[in-house]
């Protein structure tokens, strides 16, 4: 073997050495910080760079020839550093997809209830398909009001009921993440049930001014035998909000919608009642 071609052999011997240590010493700081592993790898890598230079030496090589391979080696084991603590970062905030669902009806206790007393809603719906299961909703308790499903002739829908005279507002919340890795969020599809054909009625109002964007016409259910205290001071207010989110997949965040239902319906106005359904898409 000539000379030049073990110059080359123990160019790419230090070069390939030097890589590895680098990569495993920066690597070993970023998993497991100081530690005694860390100093096994120094003293490692140093030991076979030590060997190669004390070759190089007997052989006569100019150092100046290394300096090619170590300059291609530290970048290297900077580059891959760099896609390390990347992917190590896209890892760690990889998020599940979120789904809440927050019911506020305000106004309620203006009133007195009779016997049993229904307030209904919309149902939260994702690609066409219940975001909570049946027994996720049913049967919660917000306060003196118990959630439970019924179905109208326009599909399934939330009733809260009470058996209480003196009624109260609802606050009532729902949450989950995904029941999967990743969630993909059908933006063709409702996120609120039922839809239906009808135009939202004039004497209703929008609550929120920065409820905006497009959607469609849902209702909402007033029990019919409520009775107000004071009919001048008998609005009710719906605040309705359905977030979902599909997450953060290789910290890329997934689209996010809000569909929002924000209406006061004036004292009078009882049983089904049509209310616009706002849906905002937050991001992707």
């Amino acid at each position: 073997m000539t000379d030049p071609d073990k110059k080359k052999i123990v160019s790419y011997g230090i070069g390939i050495a030097l890589f590895l240590s680098l990569t495993t010493f920066f690597l070993d700081i970023c998993i497991f910080r100081i530690s005694s592993i860390t100093g096994i790898i120094i003293l490692s890598g140093f030991a076979v760079l030590l060997c190669l230079f004390i070759y190089m030496a007997k052989m006569k090589f100019s150092f100046r020839e290394l300096v090619l391979p170590v300059v291609i080696a530290f970048g290297a084991a900077v580059l891959v550093l760099i896609l390390a603590a990347f992917a190590g970062n896209a890892l760690i905030h990889d998020m599940p997809g979120t789904v809440t669902y927050t019911v506020s009806v305000n106004g309620l206790d203006r009133y007195n209830g009779g016997l049993a007393t229904d307030i209904i809603v919309p149902l939260p719906m994702i690609n066409g398909e219940q975001a909570f299961s049946d027994d996720e909703l049913q049967y919660r308790q917000f306060g003196q009001w118990k959630s439970m499903l019924v179905v109208t002739p326009q599909g399934k829908m939330i009733a809260f009921q009470s058996l209480d005279r003196n009624l109260t507002n609802i606050h009532a919340q729902w949450f989950r993440e995904s029941r999967k890795n990743t969630m993909k969020i059908d933006s063709s599809k409702d996120l609120l049930s039922p839809r239906i054909n009808l135009t939202q009625v004039n004497y209703t109002r929008t609550v929120s001014p920065d409820v905006t964007g497009g959607g469609y016409v849902s209702k909402v259910y007033i029990e019919k035998e409520m009775r107000a205290f004071d009919e001048k001071n008998g609005t009710i207010s719906f605040n309705i909000s359905f977030f979902v989110s599909e997450g953060t997949t290789l910290g890329f965040l997934g689209k996010t919608y809000n569909a929002q239902v924000s209406e006061e319906i004036p004292a009078g106005f009882r049983q089904s009642v049509p209310v616009a359904v706002y849906i905002e898409k937050i991001t992707g």
